[in-house]
């Protein structure tokens, strides 16, 4: 079991019913209801996406808007606030699309300029597989103290100091050799991290299309993907769900949901 992210849309004039729109947007897609199993996804979800920095960036002027949307609390009640300026959803028109795209770029930009500084202040570091052998009978254990070896080093440990690895994971999809990381250039590294602020969720549109990150669509009404009478109109996963969001009406409503899957 784990966990998808998926960016629900969701008509206009159900603003003031969001969760009951959410769950007849998500209903045909519940697992253990008897639906085919490209319909079997999830069997909870939240809102989610202001806390966790995962959702939307508000449209400049609007961070006060009654119609923004923010995290559902924690299954124990503890509230979840948004981090500033991010929300989980809202009208389309009251979000910046481009905003979780640009400060992922941002910050790789950023990890560059560090480490050209640091390079220039500091010996190449040693590759990380140079600390220690690692042996499938004490897998975790060696490749722990690989990581705990490699850090020591003074580039590296300033580096992460800065941007750890989580940061790292999130921006970039790396937890590897820094030195290998930076090798591939600005340029190749500022497209990752776009790319990848693009994939974060699937979509489920206003059609009733769950298109996930692989490129697999599946629409709510159909038993089958063979049997799917829409297949001509399959949406595809565009690697960038910016443009297809910036497409709808302002006041069509956008919202990250987390599903248990």
């Amino acid at each position: 079991m784990g966990s998808t992210r998926v960016t629900v849309c969701l008509p206009a004039h159900r603003r003031n019913e969001v969760e009951a729109a959410i769950a007849d947007a998500l209903a045909p897609f519940e697992a253990m209801q008897g639906h085919p199993d490209e319909r079997d996804i999830w069997d909870s979800w939240t809102i989610r996406g202001g806390s966790d920095g995962w959702g939307f960036w508000i449209r400049p002027g609007a961070e006060d808007d009654p119609w923004l949307l923010h995290d559902a609390p924690r299954y124990d009640g503890e509230p979840l606030p948004s981090r500033q300026g991010r929300c989980a959803g809202g009208p389309v028109g009251l979000l910046n699309l481009t905003g979780a795209r640009d400060h992922a770029v941002g910050l790789a930009d950023d990890m560059c300029d560090l480490w050209e500084q640091l390079s220039a202040r500091y010996v190449p570091p040693r590759p990380l597989e140079t600390f220690g052998e690692v042996s499938v009978l004490t897998l975790f254990d060696d490749i722990a103290a690989q990581r705990r070896g490699y850090e020591l080093q003074p580039i590296v440990k300033q580096f992460l100091a800065v941007h750890p690895w989580d940061q790292l994971d999130t921006v970039l999809g790396y937890r590897d050799d820094l030195t290998r990381l930076f090798a591939s250039g600005r340029d190749e590294i500022l497209a990752t991290a776009a790319l990848l602020a693009g994939q974060r969720s699937d979509l489920l549109t206003l059609d009733g299309w769950w298109v996930q990150r692989d490129g697999r669509a599946t629409h709510g009404s159909c038993d089958t993907h063979e049997s799917c009478t829409h297949r001509a109109d399959m949406p595809t996963h565009p690697g960038d769900l910016v443009p297809i969001l910036a497409a709808l009406p302002d006041d069509v409503i956008v919202v990250g949901v987390q599903c248990h899957t």
